[in-house]
């Protein structure tokens, strides 16, 4: 597969990346999911059909007023594009993702557990300016490896309880393939200032002999 981005800022990333693979993180999980927005609970409806002819209108159905649709989108619109935001939600979901699948219910006990190794990194969807959000795991330490019932208690004990999580947007799960493919693919969009690698999130292997000129 090939990525044409060659930042340094994105050379960086992946030479970072590779380190930490070096070093002993072996991500054998992949997850995605996308984020909750209001307009998921409406239906598309297609008001015109003009053949081809020129662009159809489309329109928003929905039982709300429309006074309180387009308040709300706002709002949703600022906080899904806010990076800000976004780094609050993402702690959410990964404190339920090591409360329910590595069974640790208090993360902030660090005395107490071995912290799990794990990397998030955030994209914008395409033509737009909100995110979506992968997730490299390690198994080990998992309550199972199964990736049949790491779907199920994503879908159930994770989904439910992280509101910023997407009710319509299946959460993607699968076992890593390519530790390389994924480290390019997950830095595709590096650059320009924008780092899609959270580090504020992500759990690392401390010790680093590479040097990083990241800017």
């Amino acid at each position: 597969m090939t990525y044409t981005s060659n930042t340094q800022e994105r050379q960086g990333t992946i030479d970072f990346i590779r380190n930490q693979f070096s070093l002993g993180f072996k991500p054998d999980i992949s997850l995605a999911y996308h984020y909750s927005h209001p307009n998921e609970n409406g239906r598309i409806l297609k008001e015109t059909d003009f053949k081809g002819s020129k662009p159809d209108r489309y329109s928003l159905q929905t039982t709300e007023s429309l006074w309180n649709v387009v308040t709300r989108d706002k709002y949703y619109d600022k906080i899904r594009s806010d990076y800000d935001s976004l780094i609050k939600d993402t702690k959410k979901v990964k404190n339920l993702i090591l409360h329910y699948l590595y069974g640790i219910p208090r993360p902030n006990q660090t005395w107490k557990y071995e912290p799990p190794l794990l990397m998030f990194f955030h994209e914008k969807n395409r033509g737009s300016s909100q995110f979506h959000t992968h997730v490299l795991l390690d198994s080990t330490g998992m309550v199972t490896d199964n990736i049949i019932d790491i779907k199920d208690i994503l879908e159930t004990s994770v989904r439910t309880r992280a509101q910023c999580i997407s009710e319509r947007k299946d959460i993607y799960a699968d076992y890593t393939r390519d530790f390389e493919d994924s480290c390019f693919y997950l830095t595709k969009q590096v650059g320009s200032g924008f780092c899609g690698l959270d580090w504020t999130n992500s759990n690392f292997i401390p010790k680093s002999n590479v040097d990083l000129d990241i800017a």
